[in-house]
């Protein structure tokens, strides 16, 4: 395992009576590309908010880059996208980033700069000195990301980044965040797209119910699965398939299967002895994830 960038454990959370985080814990590795994936209502964002400061946890502690503490030299190193970024209406794109750009203490000259690379990058260049409240949603969210990475900050925290951008943006923001990670970047990232997670992400963290539920690299998390689908059955593997939790319906079933349980081979020959099967060798992350928070 590398550096970790990022330490929760315990984090408990609730709002009024409404408990939303449940002891959550986990590890975010150093220059890795990590999703965080689950339902609305999941505790994603509420956990986002505390990593960030926004928020106090009721419990539990956060370390970013081996600090407690948010000092400056350590958030100074985040950059973060929120969901649906909103700034100052009556500045332009070019005075938002020079501000942020001053709070960095960034060089005046080195700042101007890398606004203009950044405004090219994120093409953004014939909207940099209108007033942000002319800018449509996905330009608001080009600017979020041009916030975000200005001052060359180590780690990046975005909360649905896609929200609000066409299949063009989607794919210029997908290259950005590959070539990030390329450059040493830790990308820690929420997102309902799990297509596009599948396509981006080293690692994944699902939280269900304001609990984590899975974690781990993406390819051995796929592998540790087995999804089959059947056309008939007899009465006695209906009754293992009900002992498992699992129901049939109209004589179909499809369903994912965790390798690692230890009864999964003893099914596995059940169901080459009673069932007309197809195998899928490698299940989507999106079957995955169905398959853990339904």
């Amino acid at each position: 395992m590398g550096n970790i960038a990022i330490s929760v454990r315990g984090l408990e959370k609730s709002y009024g009576k409404e408990r939303v985080l449940k002891g959550v814990s986990f590890d975010v590795e150093s220059d890795r590309v990590v999703g965080f994936l689950g339902p609305n209502g999941a505790g994603k964002t509420t956990t986002i908010k505390l990593i960030l400061g926004f928020l106090n946890p009721d419990a539990g502690s956060i370390e970013i880059m081996g600090e407690k503490k948010r000092r400056d030299k350590i958030m100074v190193n985040i950059g973060y996208v929120s969901e649906a970024p909103k700034f100052y209406p009556y500045l332009t794109g070019r005075q938002l980033l020079n501000l942020t750009g001053r709070l960095l203490k960034m060089k005046s000259e080195a700042l101007n700069r890398e606004i203009e690379k950044i405004a090219e990058y994120l093409n953004l260049k014939e909207f940099i000195d209108k007033k942000i409240s002319t800018y449509s949603l996905g330009n608001l969210k080009k600017l979020a990301f041009a916030q975000a990475i200005l001052g060359d900050p180590k780690i990046l925290i975005f909360d649905e980044p896609y929200n609000g951008l066409d299949p063009i943006a989607i794919n210029k923001v997908r290259k950005m965040i590959i070539e990030l990670k390329e450059k040493g970047k830790t990308i820690f990232v929420s997102s309902h797209l799990l297509a596009e997670m599948e396509r981006i992400c080293d690692d994944v963290i699902m939280i269900n119910k304001g609990s984590i539920v899975i974690s781990g690299n993406i390819d051995k998390l796929k592998k540790s699965y087995k999804i089959f689908s059947s056309l008939k059955y007899t009465e006695s593997l209906q009754k293992i398939l009900e002992n498992k939790g699992i129901e049939m319906g109209n004589f179909d079933l499809s369903y994912t299967l965790r390798l690692q349980d230890e009864e999964f081979k003893k099914l596995i020959k059940l169901l080459e002895e009673n069932v007309s099967m197809d195998f899928k060798t490698l299940p989507s992350l999106e079957d995955v994830f169905l398959n853990i928070v339904q």
